[in-house]
């Protein structure tokens, strides 16, 4: 018997798993953790100009598959109960980001902050084209994701004249989470 096999389930920020599995496990998992802090402060006699910048790109695929006919478990003579068949991948992204500016000037204080990340993550599981599989128990396809992203853009300013600050966080989400099976049920 195998252990810690992923069931395709989440629970809270982690993945869930089975207990006890017999068969054939196809697992794939992957994680990124990131935490990016960037941080500038400028004063001046006359202007104090500051700014802050934090970029990320992330670009990951994380696939679990049985290919294109493929032939799995043919001879069914003697097999367990029990015997199954699970293709999981799974994939956890975290992101913290920060990007703070300040300012200060006796004549005017100017400050700005950004934060920009692009994320294109696949996570895909499945089962090719013509594949014949064969379990006593159940076949099981299965791709969660878990994406957690925290962005702050912070900025301020004080001038004599004139103080300014402006922040902003963007993020580009792309990448697909999916599970496909292209078999005849009439198989299992």
């Amino acid at each position: 018997d195998l252990t810690d096999i992923l069931d395709g389930g989440v629970s809270g920020s982690a993945f869930t798993t089975q207990g006890t599995f017999r068969g054939l496990a196809i697992n794939a998992s992957s994680s990124e953790d990131l935490l990016t802090v960037t941080a500038v402060a400028a004063a001046g006699a006359g202007a104090g100009l500051a700014g802050a910048v934090t970029v990320q790109t992330v670009f990951s695929n994380t696939t679990a598959f049985i290919g294109a006919s493929v032939g799995v478990n043919q001879d069914t003579t003697g097999r367990h109960g029990n015997q199954s068949v699970n293709v999981t991948a799974a994939n956890r992204f975290k992101n913290l980001s920060f990007a703070g500016a300040i300012a200060g000037g006796l004549g005017a204080g100017i400050g700005g902050a950004v934060d920009v990340g692009v994320l294109q993550n696949n996570t895909s599981a499945s089962i090719g084209n013509n594949a014949d599989v064969h379990a006593a128990g159940n076949v099981a396809v299965n791709a969660p994701a878990n994406r957690d992203i925290i962005s702050i853009a912070a900025a301020a300013a004080v001038g004599g004249g004139a103080g300014i600050a402006g922040s902003v966080s963007v993020w580009a989400l792309g990448g697909g989470v999916g599970s496909d099976d292209n078999l005849d049920d009439s198989k299992f």
